[in-house]
C-alpha cells in the first residue's frame, strides 16, 4: 500500500502517456467503483487528484469474457442454454476486455474527457438478450436460465478452488440491487462516440482467434 499512496510524490515524465487513464471494477451500482474510501484504487484515484494530472477513470460493469468460462459455455454448444447466476431481468451494461482497451486508449491521448467513463451497453441486457446474441451468432436457440450464487458456485469450485466463495458473494450481492447499468450522461458513449460490441459480435470475434 505505501507505494499506492506515495503516488503524488513521484515527478511528472516527459516521455509516455500524459495522463493517466485508471480501470475500477464497479460494484453495485457505484459508478467509480472504488470499493471504500480505504481501498487501494481510492487511495490511488486521491493521489492522481492530489497532482492536478488530467486523468480519467475507465469503469466497466460486468465483463462479456465471464461467459467464456467452460461451465458457461459449453452448455450453451451442448444444450443450448446459457446458464449464469443473474435473475433473468436483472440488466447489466456488459462490455468486454477489447471495449474497454479501446476506451483506455481514446482517454490516453483525449484529455478534454475527465472523471468516470463508464463502459457497457446501454440499456442494460437482460437474460433474454444475452440469449438473443448467442442465437444470432450460432443459428440456433439458446435460452438463458438464472442460476442462484451458490449453484454457480459448486460449478466453479474445481477451477477456482478456494476463491469461488469470492465470486458466490459478489453474485449474491449483485441479487440484492435491481441493476448493474452505467450512468448515460457519463458513459463511453456520450463523452467518446464509443459504442460496445453486440454480443453477437463480440462471439465473432473471440471465435476468430
Amino acid at each position: 500500500m505505501k507505494g499506492v499512496s506515495n503516488v503524488s510524490r513521484y515527478p511528472r515524465r516527459d516521455r509516455g502517456p500524459r495522463r493517466p487513464a485508471l480501470r475500477a471494477p464497479a460494484r453495485l451500482g457505484q459508478e467509480g467503483g472504488c470499493g471504500g474510501p480505504r481501498s487501494a484504487i481510492a487511495i490511488l484515484l486521491r493521489g492522481v487528484e492530489e497532482t492536478g494530472v488530467s486523468h480519467a477513470v475507465v469503469a466497466p460493469r460486468l465483463y462479456l469474457e465471464n461467459l467464456l468460462l467452460p461451465t458457461v459455455f459449453e452448455p450453451v454448444k451442448a444444450e443450448g442454454v446459457l446458464r449464469y447466476p443473474l435473475r433473468a431481468d436483472f440488466p447489466v451494461s456488459w462490455s468486454s476486455h477489447l471495449d474497454v482497451a479501446e476506451v483506455a486508449e481514446r482517454l490516453l491521448t483525449d484529455t478534454s474527457v475527465t472523471g468516470v467513463v463508464g463502459v457497457g451497453q446501454l440499456p442494460g441486457l437482460k437474460g433474454a438478450d444475452l440469449a438473443a446474441g448467442f442465437s444470432a451468432q450460432f443459428g440456433g436457440t439458446i435460452s438463458f436460465d438464472a442460476l442462484t450464487p451458490e449453484a454457480f458456485g459448486k460449478l466453479i469450485e474445481p477451477m477456482f478452488g478456494p476463491a469461488a466463495a469470492n465470486v458466490v458473494g459478489f453474485y449474491q450481492a449483485l441479487s440484492q440491487v435491481p441493476d448493474n447499468v452505467i450512468s448515460e450522461d457519463t458513459s463511453a458513449q456520450r463523452l467518446l462516440g464509443l459504442t460496445p460490441r453486440s454480443i453477437k459480435d463480440w462471439l465473432a470475434d473471440m471465435l476468430a482467434r
